[in-house]
């Protein structure tokens, strides 16, 4: 990147021709994490292990969790402008936790009466695509507590978009200034 930044600030006319090198590395990684991915979901008993992890931590947003993973690396790889890597992390990670909550109050999963131990117990092993797992149900199943459906709704809507200004560095104001 320096090297890349030194030779368009000597001659501008070079910034097509570097930027292609610069493109050239990164699309590997980006596939070298994609493939990487893809056999630790498909291979035998350790991808078995990872994946049901991540079910039982984060049900439904287990399958957003790769995707995020790439799109993290492609805006840290590409962007020139890496203005607060660690807020956007934490965005993104918060939206993951709206979407598991979210699925565990369309799908729950029945702890009534348990101890909270047992509660986590039964929300991770019961974690799957289909609901919120162990962080979806901690978080939605309390929400759904406190607020019922509609207070849930409204609660998530607003934390889903306050971690998607979070992690875009974008908000509703600017898009309307720059449209």
């Amino acid at each position: 990147a320096r090297a890349t930044a030194g030779l368009i600030s000597e001659d501008p006319n070079k910034y097509g021709k570097s930027m292609l090198l610069q493109a050239l590395p990164m699309t590997q990684g980006i596939y070298g994490l994609v493939t990487s991915f893809m056999i630790i979901f498909k291979m035998g008993i350790i991808g078995g292990l990872i994946s049901a992890f991540v079910k039982g931590l984060f049900g439904f947003s287990g399958l957003l969790l790769p995707i995020f993973v790439v799109l993290f690396c492609v805006w840290m790889l590409a962007s020139e402008e890496k203005k607060h890597p660690v807020v956007r992390g934490i965005g993104a990670f918060l939206f993951l936790l709206v979407m598991a909550s979210a699925a565990h109050i369309i799908n729950p999963v029945a702890t009534n009466g348990l101890s909270f131990l047992k509660k986590c117990g039964a929300l991770y092993g019961a974690g799957a695509f289909s609901n919120g797992g162990l962080f979806g149900g901690l978080i939605g199943g309390g929400l759904y507590t406190l607020l019922d459906t509609l207070g849930s709704v409204i609660v998530l809507l607003a934390v889903g978009i306050i971690s998607i200004v979070m992690a875009t560095g974008k908000s509703f104001f600017h898009a309307i200034a720059d449209a």
